[in-house]
């Protein structure tokens, strides 16, 4: 068959290498197969959702230097292509990432916004000059509003208890995953976190007690099981 279709194609443009097979490698290996996926993103010639997905791939094995190979997409006529930009200079140092992204927080779409607030999570406001804290801050509101209309999952009170660990916010974090819990006993990384919060806040004794409580929805747990034999009865 393949011989027939070069037969009567013999200039066929549509020969060589797909998108598809970078973004394969990229999904098995993205550190091996960061030059093609670099190479990808910055194709203006390639579909938007392809770019960004290559970005994407390569922001799971950020560094320094795929950071810097990667600036002109910040500027990228594609929003997804911007907003996955942001998750790329992951590896640069706070007062440099928020000089790079900074521009993003002011995107006419929201989803550039959130997603540039969301990979600065770990930088502080009070570091920022007032201009840059009031537009971070506005990003953060504008994710946290977008996850307002998904508060009937599980898994939207996890990424509200990351965020408030990430604030820390202890208090915000064991609420969140109180919620976790509650909405679905089986997720046993939200009652581990909460045995850990209120151990941290609470003492060894409030632990304990989570911890049995835990226990006994999820007794064959592996990460409770390790838990139980390092807090005290």
């Amino acid at each position: 068959a393949a011989a027939e279709i070069a037969a009567r194609f013999p200039d066929s443009a549509h020969r060589g290498a797909h998108y598809g097979e970078t973004l394969a490698a990229g999904r098995a290996d993205p550190a091996a197969a960061a030059e093609a996926l670099l190479a990808l993103a910055l194709d203006a010639d390639q579909p938007g959702i392809v770019r960004a997905t290559a970005v994407e791939l390569l922001a799971r094995a950020p560094t320094p230097a795929l950071a810097e190979a990667g600036l002109a997409l910040i500027a990228d006529d594609d929003p997804m292509v911007r907003a996955m930009s942001a998750r790329l200079q992951a590896a640069v140092p706070g007062p440099e990432r928020v000089a790079r992204l900074m521009p993003l927080l002011s995107d006419p779409l929201r989803m550039v916004r959130v997603e540039t607030a969301r990979s600065l999570l770990d930088v502080s406001p009070q570091g920022l000059a007032p201009s840059q804290a009031a537009l971070l801050r506005a990003g953060l509101q504008d994710w946290q509003r977008a996850l307002v209309s998904r508060l009937d999952y599980p898994e939207t009170h996890l990424v509200l208890a990351g965020l408030a660990l990430t604030q820390r916010n202890a208090a915000a974090a064991s609420a969140a995953f109180r919620q976790v819990v509650e909405m679905d006993p089986q997720r046993g990384e939200a009652w581990v976190m909460l045995v850990r919060l209120a151990h941290a806040t609470e003492g060894p004794r409030a632990a304990r007690g989570v911890l049995d409580e835990a226990l006994a929805r999820l007794p064959d747990d592996p990460a409770l099981a390790q838990l139980d034999a390092q807090v005290p009865r």
